[in-house]
């Protein structure tokens, strides 16, 4: 019992202290780096990694131009997706550099590679890594194994569907339905939710215009009305406090997503 007191006492603690300090006193881990040597990027405290969900096609034979779709769990921010390099199907030292705009609606990018691939050869899919970012910072977690894909002169080249020719008459039908009842009541005194008042005009709650031609991902719009979208002012529209609290459907969200894509034409 005496012993035991002993250890509680303040100059035991001190000299605890002591030691654990003259052996470093720090547990941090060495930070994480990648075959070259280069830091790895790590998520912030409580915070997740941007993961991968799936990408096709999965893996294998591909035509020499093919469209590779990419999803994630999160949404991504597509500044940081623009840089050099930020997605490449790479063969040795072949590099080959596509095309990938990305949708809010599918949380994905679809790449197309702006020339054929070499017929035979094995190419791997590299994403950036030390730059692609989710909207919330998050950077993409590690890829161990790494997608393959070969080129095969046999498989049909695919064309891109031509996106649908969505207009401002179908988003104005889905306004109209879904969000008129308070935006158009003079007594909310919302924005009425009329082409004029949406285009490249500037959003109360964001630095974000509402609608930003050809730029959905940019379009504050956007960010309101995506059900789990994390980054933005106060609840998603429609609001759940509202008798017809559904959120937009897919298909209704990405109509108004290719109307913006295709230039927020009147």
């Amino acid at each position: 019992m005496e012993n035991y007191r002993s250890l509680k006492s303040p100059a035991w603690i001190i000299i605890l202290c002591a030691l654990l300090a003259s052996c470093g006193g720090s547990i941090d881990r060495d930070p994480l780096v990648d075959k070259d040597g280069k830091p790895i990027p790590v998520p912030d405290a409580y915070d997740r990694w941007l993961i991968i969900q799936s990408t096709t096609p999965p893996a294998g034979p591909v035509s020499l131009r093919p469209t590779l779709e990419i999803s994630f769990y999160d949404y991504i921010n597509p500044q940081t997706f623009l840089t050099y390099g930020a997605d490449d199907l790479q063969s040795g030292g072949i590099l080959n550099t596509g095309d990938a705009p990305d949708s809010k609606t599918r949380k994905a990018i679809r790449w197309t590679p702006r020339r054929n691939l070499e017929p035979d050869f094995r190419y791997t899919l590299a994403l950036a890594g030390t730059s692609l970012r989710s909207v919330t910072n998050s950077p993409l977690l590690p890829i161990n194994r790494p997608t393959v894909y070969v080129a095969d002169p046999s498989v049909p080249i695919t064309v891109e569907p031509a996106l649908p020719h969505a207009t401002w008459a179908d988003v104005d039908a889905i306004l109209e339905n879904r969000c008129t009842n308070c935006h158009r009541d003079p007594a909310w005194q919302l924005n009425p939710l009329t082409h004029e008042s949406l285009t490249q005009q500037p959003s109360l709650q964001s630095d974000f215009p509402l609608v930003r031609a050809f730029d959905p991902s940019s379009s504050y719009l956007m960010h309101k009305i995506l059900p789990d979208y994390p980054v933005r002012r106060f609840t998603v529209q429609p609001p759940p406090w509202t008798d017809d609290n559904a959120p937009l459907s897919p298909q209704e969200l990405a109509t108004i997503e290719s109307w913006i894509l295709l230039g927020a034409k009147p």
